[in-house]
Formats: structure tokens, C-alpha cells, sequence
């Protein structure tokens, strides 16, 4: 196809004017008015174009040229034919005949070209600028220095964002979108902030104050081109009356003839000039386009006023986001390697000027920084580093990790083992000293030993222990703290608590297995063997009378409130919940819900397939769906979602923020020693595959085998969540025991660790009146900590108050109130739920005071945050990593914030060296069927006429 464009090419310079000749020229040519309004928005230039579309096309060269001879040969022929047949005709008629037969041709020619109207689109794509935010943990720290009058490095960069406006500065010249990036696979948006100076933004005040303005020029000059066609007619009406009176007056045939050939012609260019008037404005009909008739109002409305536009978004302002919410430091790892290659990949052939990152450089998790500065270097697109941070290393000790037993016996002795990091202080040597205090009487404290330690190099934790003894029942409060050291620059982090209860009974642990698989026999002989647990065993596949290493073996599920109660945790192994039950199944259900009974349920090839797939309406099976901390499959769901058992090849477990987080998972002393140990474990090999988590529920590690990716979504492995004022944890399959192949201790390790998570809310009450409950006891600063608290009055009825008061003690000796409110939607009523935040480093504090309670009754549970290994590793600001991106990508790196707000007269300024990169793009519309009709329609009339005025005139001159 040959595209040829006419010499009438139209622009128009404001959106409004724009946005209406698109609705006029392309809403009924399947244009859409969310195209028109996106087309308005990128404040587009509008041109019409005339193009050609042959009948048949033509695709080389010699066919234009083949068709270019054979017109010409065409046009030849019938004058040479016309000047043989009009000898005997003067002259003036003789032309006119041949100028008929010749417009006729000439007609059909313009058909057989086939002459097209269009509209194009020229779109301006506002140069954009992506602003990185580091907002992992490292970002928590204080610096030793001056500047920043003791903020932490991401109060300096919130503090900075309300002060300066640097996005303000930018939109000057650019779209600006800030992201955050931590730990998370891909940064997250946060706003976005339009252009607001430049070339476009003067344009688009040009507003002329009537949008259909231009389409009412427009009418006018098609009405004045139809009014002149009308004087043509009105002419060439006079002309052939003029040629008839002469006629019939017999005067000589010359007299007549002139006056009858210019009317032809007369009639050929009226017809000519209405139809240009009506193809001037083809969406409009002839007696509109000439003037006879007025348009309706409605066609000088521009797309934005006749629909409603609900999905634009609101047009965000800096002063109205929350920056320190949405900027707080929780991440824990820094994936700048992976935010850099994601932007990359995302604007690579977009009007992207550059990426701003405002970091301290610790990219210490996912893509590599190298590989993300080769993708920018080969995409062009240049990174502008903010480093944030001191390059020294503050002078800081701080205990790091405490770990003490949960529950210990009268007299029993045992041990407070603390670890304790440092940074810049290599070689010191520091006095660490344990403190107990009774926690219903916390202002009398006893320092219970005192030791020294010399400091090791950055980062490195150093144990220290203590061991105690206490004859006194109830729960104790232990503190390990560091004597501050000259200059140190933190000393919040010098103290670390845990709480110790003091009693005398065991946990009960009941054991059910569906058979005695290899994971339930390990754990079977590990319980039995510990002096602090009491097994009760119930092997639904043992035939009566078979012998179990256990403290008592049972036959059935118990049956009655005070067996049940007798226990602490349940365990379950591929069970068959089909053999308890309603009473049995609802005894259990009011254990963990009311009782804070701790549920571990394991997921297996046999039993649990059978029991998940039976229908919806069997009470005893429903009451245990609720239980689980996953929604499995209905009935009928394809055999190949219920996972897969066995196996040739072991897959890891990827663990989600939470399950990095949740300290039962680990197996070794601190995060940084598990997350070595789960990475080196091999997998497992199967997995049972459930549809969803619940609402609430935590989903804490995936089986990563990416063949079994559903959608976006990995299968789930573990997952847990409260569930009254109990606590139920699923695992996929039975294949823990597998760790004992790294270390036979790593298997007995993560189920102490996980029965006593489960089951801390029966051997921790304070009341019973009610429990105070946090979704975990360690987490990363930052971290959202979800507390719940079920509460009853002095009747024993749930309480029934709208909202209670809880007091969190922040590590700072600061306090905070949080509301707790009444859950209507929870398990069981007198349920209130919150959340707080725990922003800085150490141990939180939550205590609760039970209304009405006539002794001042006070539930109380704490919360350690820490900063992740990583996170701690290299905490100093890595001017050599920013720099080096900066110079590969043709960036520039501001070392400190401001540097980056130097006034724009400095060279360096950001808007010196950002430099815009609109991006120029055209949009074609569909061709215009309203001009092709009418085209056609007076093709169609030009040749009619011209064919009746010959014919007439032949007729007349007894011409064949």
C-alpha cells in the first residue's frame, strides 16, 4: 500500500481541541472514548491524513506504473475518439463533451484509488524519574556523627523528603514515582507525582476557553465553501435556461451553445464544492455542514465532561503522604541489586531520565549490584546514588540475642546465655551484669552476677552465661546489660530481657499418628526421653495391646473436658479425623479456642487426602477445617492440586519475612545461624497442596519447587495461625527428620522449640480470667506485631466492653497506649485484637490490666525486635559501590542528602544533570467510514451527472 498525505495537514495545539476531534472523527470507528481520554492526558498534537487504498493492490513498483500507462492511455483514446466524433460541433460544445467523458473517467479513477481519510495522533510522553527508597533495616541505624543530631538514617531521609521537597524539584522536568525497596523481590510503589514544568506544562495553560471553538471554524468555512458551490448551481440553472430560451428563439447555433457549455461546467463545480463542504465535516449531515441546520449542543462537549471518569487516581502531593509510615525501616535485607534491575526491565524503551537511590549501599541479598549496573549501562539509563550513612563505624556494643528456658523447674539451675555484638570497639573490655526482678513487682531489682568480656571485632557475637538458680515459683524478668563505653554512640541496645516462669508441672503433650510414620517415631522416642514432657500416645492404626515408648498409650480420642484439658499441645501426624466424633471434635475445638491449646498438625499421603475431600455439611470434619490454618481443595478438585509424597529430587523450603522472623523456626541461636543451617538443608521431597491460607493466618515458608507453581503462587509448607486463644501450626508433610542429616540435635531443637510456641498460652496464663497473646515473640524492627487478648468478666461470661486500653513499654523507657477492639468476627466473644509497631530495636513490653478484675489483675507479654546478621554486617555507608555505579551507568553520586539539594545554580543540581528525555510516539486512528460514504456517494453523483449532461447534449446534436 502507497500512503500518500495531502497538502492539508491540520494541527491543533490544546488538549480540549485535541480530545474533541478525536470523539468527532473516531468514536464510531471502533476508537473508544478511554483511548480519546488517554490521548487528551498525553496532550497530543492532532493531524488528518489522506491516504490511498486501491481496489487491488498494488505491491511493486511496475504496478503503479502499469495502471499510470494505461490511464494515460485511457485519457488518450477518448480524446482522440471525442475530437474524431464532435468535428462537425463548435467548439464550446465539443469541449464540453469531452471534459464530461473525461470527469467520468476521471471519477472512476478516484474510485479505483481509493482516497482515505484519517487521524493522527502525535503523543508526548513526559520524561519519568524512578526514586528508590532503601527502607531496610540497616536504614534503623544511628550514625556516629554529628549531623544528624541523633536520628536514625531513615528519620534523616523522612525529615529531609517533608523539608526540601526534593520531589518537587524533579517534577520540574519529569514524572516522579518513588518505590521503596527492601527484602521484598520487587520495590513497591508508594506515589506518583506528574510533571508540572517545561515545554508541556506552558502548553497545556494555553487553554482557549471554548473547546468546541475549533469545530465551529471549522462548520464555518464548510459552510462557505457550500454557499459558493450553491452560486455555481444557482449559475449554472441560469445558464442552461438561458441556452434553452435561445434554443427555442431558433437563433444560431452559436448563441446557445456557449451559455449551455458553461453551464456544464458550472454544474460540475457546484457539485464539486458541496461536496467538499460535506466532506469537510463528515460526521455531520449536508443541511449542518451548509448552514441550514444547527448542530446539537452536545457535539461541543469534550470527552471529559460527557463521562465520568472513576478510575483516574487523585492527584498525590507530597504534604499529604504519610511518609513515616510509608518510609519505615522494616526490610531485612537490602535487594538494591534487584530494585535497580527491575526498574531497568520495567522502563527500558520508556522516556525514562534516570533512577534516583537514596541507600547506604548494602546490597547484601538478590541481584548482584554488578549485574544490575550492566543492565542499566546497556539499557542507557544512568543511576544517581544518594549515600546515606557515615563511612566510620560507630562506636556501639550491644546484646544482641538472649536466650533463656521458658519454663524451669523449683531449684533447678539453669542458663541466661546472651550474645554480644560490637562495632569500633575491637579489643575492649566491657563489665556485663545479669538483673532479675519479679514481674508483678517490678521496682525491686536484684543484680544477681556481674563478668567481663573483651570485645571482638565488628559484628561479631560473643556468648556470655550466667547460671542461676531460683527456688521461688512464679515468672521472672532476666536482664543481661553492657556498662556503657566511652563514646559509644547507642546505649538503648545494651540491655536485652526474657521472661523465665518458674513451675512445677510438665507440658502434657498428646501424640495421634495415622501409623507410625518415621517422623512421629523420632519425635515419639525424643518426648519420652525428656524429663519435662509427659507423653500421652494415641497410633490409630496399633491393634490393642501393642506396646509404645510413651508415658500412657491410648485406644481413642479423649472424651470428656478434663482428659482433654489435661493437655498442653496436641500433635498430629497424617490423622483420621473421621474417627472422633461431633462431641470429640467440638471438646477439641473449645480446648484451643478457650483453653489456649496449642495445635501441630502434619499433613500426609494416607489419611489426610480422605478426610479433606469429603463434602461440606459433615459437622465433626467441619469443625476441623476450622482448625486448620489453610483452606484445602473442595471435592472434585483435579487429583494433581493434592501435591505429590515421594519423589527423585529434594527441594529447600523458601521461607516468607515471617518465617525468617518466627524464632520457633529456627534451628541454631540466632537468625543468622539458621538461615545458614535452612540453607543448607537439602528439602524435602513431598508436600500436601491446600488451596489458601486463611484470613489471619501466617503463611511461613513454601515448598520451592517451581514445577509446582499455581498461577504466581508456590504451594504452601508451613502456616499458622491464633484461633481463639490457641494457636494451630500446619505443615505440609511429615519430613522433618531429614534435618538430621545436617545435625541430630536440629530435629529435637525445632520441635522443642515449636511445641513450646504452641502451647506458651496454657503454660503462661497469668489469669483465669483471661490471656494475652502476641503472633510472636521475636521479630525484625519494623515488624507489624498483631496482639490478641480473650478476656472474661467476673462471672465467667466474655467480656462484653466495645474496647480495651493496653500499655506497650518501648525499649526507649517509652510508653505507647494501643487500643484493642472487640472482634465480632472472632472464634469465641470477649476477643479484642490490635497491632503496634515495633519500630526501634530491643524488647517491647505489653501489659494489660483487666477491667473490673478486684485485684488489679494485669496480663502481660513482651516482644524482642532485632535487626537481621545481615542487615548488621557492614552497617557503614559503601561509597565505593555507589560511586562505581554512578560512573558505569553515566550518573552522578551525591554523597549525604545535601548534596543533592544544592540550589539549581550549582552544576551538579539534579536539575542540571537529569536531563528530560520526553519520548515522541504517533498513534494512528482507524479510517474515517463517515468521508469514505460520502466520497462515494458523490463519486457517484459526479458521474451521473456528467454522463446525463452528455447524453443530453448528444441527443441533441443527433449525435450516436
Amino acid at each position: 500500500m502507497i500512503i500518500l498525505t495531502s497538502g492539508f495537514s491540520r494541527r491543533y495545539s490544546n488538549r480540549e481541541i485535541a480530545a474533541s476531534c478525536c470523539i468527532r472523527e473516531f468514536d464510531q470507528n471502533d476508537v473508544s472514548l478511554k483511548a480519546c481520554k488517554y490521548m487528551n492526558q498525553q496532550q497530543p498534537d492532532i493531524r488528518t491524513i489522506y491516504e490511498l487504498q486501491p481496489v487491488f493492490p498494488f505491491t511493486e513498483w511496475w504496478h503503479w506504473l502499469l495502471a499510470a500507462v494505461f490511464a494515460f492511455a485511457l485519457v488518450g483514446w477518448i480524446v482522440w475518439f471525442y475530437r474524431r466524433d464532435t468535428q462537425k460541433l463548435n467548439r464550446p460544445i465539443a469541449w464540453s463533451l469531452n471534459a464530461m467523458r473525461l470527469m467520468v473517467v476521471v471519477g472512476l479513477l478516484i474510485y479505483f484509488v481509493g482516497p482515505e481519510k484519517r487521524t493522527e495522533s502525535r503523543l508526548v510522553k513526559n520524561s519519568r524519574i524512578a526514586v528508590l527508597v532503601d527502607t531496610s533495616l540497616s536504614m534503623g541505624l544511628r550514625d556516629d556523627h554529628e549531623s544528624n543530631a541523633g536520628e536514625t538514617r531513615m528519620e534523616e531521609v523522612i525529615r529531609w523528603v517533608k523539608t526540601q521537597r526534593p520531589v518537587q524539584r524533579l517534577q520540574q522536568q519529569h514524572e516522579v514515582t518513588v518505590y521503596r525497596f527492601d527484602d521484598m523481590n520487587r520495590p513497591e510503589a508508594i506515589a506518583s507525582f506528574p510533571k508540572k514544568g517545561g515545554e508541556n506544562q506552558i502548553a497545556n495553560s494555553q487553554v482557549v476557553a471554548d473547546p468546541g471553538s475549533e469545530l465551529e471554524s471549522r462548520l464555518a468555512r464548510s459552510r462557505t465553501i457550500g454557499w459558493i458551490g450553491i452560486a455555481f448551481g444557482v449559475i449554472a440553472i441560469l445558464s442552461f435556461l438561458w441556452s434553452a430560451v435561445a434554443a427555442m428563439r431558433k437563433s444560431a447555433t452559436k448563441s446557445h451553445s456557449l451559455p449551455l457549455s458553461f453551464g456544464m461546467f458550472a454544474a460540475i463545480a457546484s457539485l464539486a464544492l458541496i461536496a467538499t463542504s460535506d466532506l469537510w465535516t463528515p460526521r455531520f449531515d449536508l443541511a449542518v455542514s451548509l448552514g441550514f441546520e444547527q448542530p446539537e449542543p452536545a457535539d461541543f462537549i469534550a470527552p471529559e465532561a460527557e463521562t465520568a471518569d472513576d478510575e483516574a487516581e487523585p492527584e498525590s502531593k507530597p504534604e499529604e503522604i504519610d511518609w513515616s509510615e510509608r518510609l519505615a525501616a522494616r526490610g531485612g535485607a537490602t535487594r538494591l541489586g534487584s530494585a535497580i534491575e527491575f526498574i531497568v526491565n520495567r522502563e527500558r524503551s520508556g522516556p525514562i531520565a534516570g533512577i534516583v537511590a537514596i541507600t547506604d549501599g548494602q546490597g547484601n541479598a538478590g541481584t548482584s549490584t554488578e549485574a544490575a549496573m550492566i543492565a542499566a549501562t546497556n539499557a542507557g539509563i544512568p543511576v544517581y546514588p544518594i549515600g546515606i550513612g557515615s563511612t566510620r563505624v560507630a562506636r556501639n556494643v550491644q546484646v544482641a540475642d538472649l536466650q533463656v528456658p521458658p519454663r524451669v523447674f523449683p531449684g533447678d539451675r539453669f542458663k541466661v546465655k546472651a550474645l554480644v555484638t560490637a562495632f569500633g570497639l575491637e579489643g575492649t573490655s566491657a563489665r556485663v551484669k545479669l538483673f532479675s526482678v519479679d514481674s508483678k513487682n517490678t521496682e525491686v531489682e536484684i543484680e544477681e552476677a556481674e563478668d567481663a568480656m573483651r570485645l571482638g571485632a565488628d559484628g561479631e557475637p560473643l556468648p556470655i552465661t550466667f547460671e542461676v538458680q531460683r527456688k521461688e515459683m512464679g515468672k521472672r524478668r532476666y536482664s543481661v546489660r553492657v556498662e556503657p563505653i566511652d563514646r559509644e554512640s547507642e546505649v538503648r541496645d545494651n540491655q536485652r530481657s526474657a521472661v523465665v516462669s518458674i513451675v512445677e508441672r510438665k507440658t502434657n503433650v498428646l501424640m495421634i499418628a495415622g501409623g507410625p510414620t518415621r517422623e512421629f517415631r523420632f519425635l515419639r522416642n525424643q518426648l519420652y526421653r525428656d524429663k519435662s514432657i509427659t507423653t500421652h500416645v494415641w497410633l490409630q492404626s496399633a491393634k490393642p495391646g501393642s506396646d509404645q515408648e510413651s508415658d500412657v498409650l491410648l485406644n481413642e480420642f479423649p472424651t470428656t473436658r478434663d482428659q482433654l484439658y489435661f493437655f498442653d499441645c496436641v500433635i498430629a501426624f497424617d490423622p483420621d479425623w473421621r474417627e472422633l466424633s461431633e462431641t470429640q471434635t467440638a471438646l477439641l475445638e473449645r480446648w484451643v479456642a478457650e483453653q489456649a491449646g496449642g495445635l501441630i498438625l502434619v499433613a500426609g499421603p494416607v489419611n489426610t487426602p480422605e478426610w479433606t475431600r469429603k463434602p461440606r455439611g459433615d459437622e465433626a470434619i467441619d469443625v476441623m477445617r476450622k482448625l486448620y490454618p489453610v483452606a484445602f481443595y473442595s471435592q472434585g478438585s483435579a487429583i494433581r492440586k493434592l501435591g505429590r509424597f515421594g519423589g527423585g529430587e529434594a527441594f529447600p523450603l523458601q521461607f516468607t519475612r515471617e518465617g525468617r522472623a518466627a524464632e520457633y523456626l529456627w534451628i541454631g541461636d540466632s537468625s543468622g545461624e539458621s538461615s545458614k543451617s535452612w540453607s543448607s538443608f537439602d528439602g524435602v521431597f513431598g508436600y500436601y497442596a491446600v488451596n489458601e491460607s486463611k484470613a489471619g493466618a501466617d503463611v511461613l515458608a513454601h515448598f520451592a519447587d517451581p514445577n509446582t507453581l499455581i498461577g504466581e503462587r508456590l504451594p504452601i509448607y508451613f502456616a499458622s495461625q491464633f484461633y481463639g486463644a490457641g494457636r494451630a501450626f500446619f505443615q505440609a508433610s511429615g519430613e522433618m527428620w531429614r534435618v538430621r542429616r545436617l545435625d541430630v540435635a536440629y530435629f529435637e531443637e525445632y520441635y522443642n522449640k515449636l511445641i513450646r510456641w504452641a502451647s506458651q498460652g496454657r503454660l503462661l496464663r497469668d489469669s483465669r480470667r483471661g490471656v494475652l497473646l502476641a503472633d510472636r515473640q521475636r521479630c525484625w524492627m519494623g515488624d507489624t506485631i498483631s496482639l490478641q487478648a480473650i478476656l472474661r468478666d467476673a462471672q465467667d461470661q466474655p467480656l462484653a466492653y466495645p474496647e480495651i486500653e493496653v500499655t506497650v513499654l518501648r525499649p526507649d523507657d517509652t510508653s505507647d497506649r494501643v487500643t484493642l477492639r472487640s472482634n465480632a468476627s472472632a472464634v469465641r466473644p470477649g476477643t479484642y485484637t490490635g497491632q503496634f509497631i515495633a519500630s526501634v530495636e530491643g524488647d517491647f513490653r505489653v501489659t494489660l490490666p483487666i477491667p473490673d478484675s478486684p485485684d488489679l489483675e494485669v496480663l502481660s507479654t513482651s516482644v524482642a525486635a532485632s535487626i537481621p546478621d545481615l542487615e548488621k554486617e557492614r552497617p557503614q555507608r559503601n561509597d565505593a559501590l555507589l560511586s562505581k555505579l554512578a560512573e558505569k551507568t553515566q550518573g552522578h553520586y551525591y554523597i549525604g542528602l545535601p548534596e543533592f539539594s544544592v540550589p539549581a545554580a550549582d552544576e551538579n543540581a539534579p536539575e542540571n544533570l537529569i536531563q528530560s528525555r520526553d519520548q515522541e510516539s504517533f498513534i494512528s486512528g482507524t479510517f474515517d467510514r463517515f468521508f469514505k460514504r460520502k466520497l462515494m456517494m458523490w463519486l457517484m453523483g459526479l458521474i451521473v451527472l456528467a454522463l446525463a449532461m452528455e447524453w443530453t447534449v448528444r441527443r441533441l446534436h443527433r449525435l450516436a
